[in-house]
Parts: structure tokens; C-alpha cells; sequence
């Protein structure tokens, strides 16, 4: 948006904020979220740019040390440790997982999942499950609690109508 939707008034930038989400018992908190203002003090947060929310769950790359390697077997994909090449375990524990990005408007994000952990036998370190397929439930879930976190309070546009966002 690039306009206030109450008074119309052009949009400046904002404070960049701290959100918190959480869904299906995984959470999030993403630091270094961009926003648009009005200058004329009407309320509200908006969006700095619409693919945001793609941007931080990109974040979550594959070539990050905090995601399990994925190998493709015969009949199933297989976790593997990255440093041990080891298959992984799930010990049912979950553990916090930090990602940052360069977004493309220049900020700096911050992103911290708090999420079920695979382990390795061989070196105990903690890993993120690897993106299976584009229809992952798991990745999915990943998806919804970074989604609770970062509509939180903002306003975008949606279709052609404005919705707030808020988490009561």
C-alpha cells in the first residue's frame, strides 16, 4: 500500500518492529520487520512491500547449517546430518533455530523458530527438518506460525478490500 487508508495521505517509513506467532505448537519471532506509517498519525502499521512474508519464509533455506540435508531414496526422502552424513533421528524435543536474511529492501531479518528438532546419533547436533516437496505439512506449519507473526498488527491489502490484522 502506498497510501494511509483512512486519511490518504502518502505513506513514509515506519519503525521496523519485533512480531511473535505461534501455530500448531511451533513459534516465531521475526526481528527486523520494515513497516510504512501515515505522517499524519492515523493508526496503524502497514506492509513496506507485499512479498514480505515470502521473504521470511525463504528464510528457511536449505543451505542453511540449522536444515537437516535431504536425500532422496528409493522410497522415502531420509534427513541427514551435515556434518556426519549420518540419518537423523526425532527425539520428540524441539529446539530454537535461527535464520537471517538480507531481505530485498535492505533490512536485515532476524528470524527464530522454535520448532521439532531431528537430532544426529553420531554428533547430537539439532536440525530442522528438510523441505520434503512443495506440499510438506510440516513446512507448512512453518509456514502458518511465520504467517501469525508477521500479520500481527500490520494492514495490507487483500484482494480489493483493506483488512486489519489484529492478534486479541
Amino acid at each position: 500500500m502506498k497510501k494511509c487508508k483512512s486519511c490518504k495521505s502518502e505513506l513514509v517509513d515506519g519503525p521496523t518492529v519485533e512480531r511473535t506467532g505461534e501455530s500448531d505448537g511451533i513459534s516465531c519471532r521475526v526481528r527486523g520487520i520494515p513497516t510504512k506509517i501515515c505522517p499524519s498519525g492515523c493508526a496503524g502499521q502497514y506492509w513496506y512491500w507485499l512479498d514480505f512474508g515470502v521473504e521470511a519464509l525463504d528464510a528457511l533455506d536449505d543451505k542453511s547449517d540449522n536444515v537437516a540435508r535431504r536425500k532422496i531414496g528409493m522410497f522415502k526422502d531420509k534427513q541427514m546430518c551435515k556434518t556426519c552424513a549420518v540419518e537423523l533421528v526425532d527425539k520428540k524435543q524441539t529446539e530454537n533455530f535461527v535464520f537471517q536474511k538480507m531481505l530485498d529492501k535492505g533490512t536485515m531479518l532476524d528470524l527464530t523458530m522454535t520448532a521439532p528438532a531431528l537430532q544426529c546419533p553420531t554428533c547430537q547436533k539439532k536440525y530442522l527438518a528438510a523441505n520434503t516437496s512443495r506440499s510438506d505439512p510440516f513446512y507448512g506449519k512453518l509456514g502458518d506460525a511465520i504467517e501469525a507473526a508477521v500479520k500481527k498488527d500490520l494492514i495490507y491489502r487483500e484482494s480489493s478490500r483493506v483488512k486489519e490484522l489484529s492478534c486479541d
